[in-house]
């Protein structure tokens, strides 16, 4: 199975980038394009950056 790594330097607290990725709309606010689904185990959370393009 392929592996992607990807790294992002951020200039953010950890605890706000623990909000942005646990919250719904902390996501949003970090991604351009639509952000839909929910964050939670089992769930299935979807970026769409621009359309006809989106990771899942």
């Amino acid at each position: 199975m392929p592996t992607l790594h990807h790294a992002i330097k951020i200039a953010a607290s950890r605890s706000a980038v623990f909000r942005a990725l646990t919250d719904i709309d902390e996501m949003a606010a970090w991604h351009e394009g639509r952000v839909e689904g929910t964050i939670a185990p089992g769930e299935i959370l979807t970026l769409t950056p621009k359309p006809g393009l989106s990771f899942a």
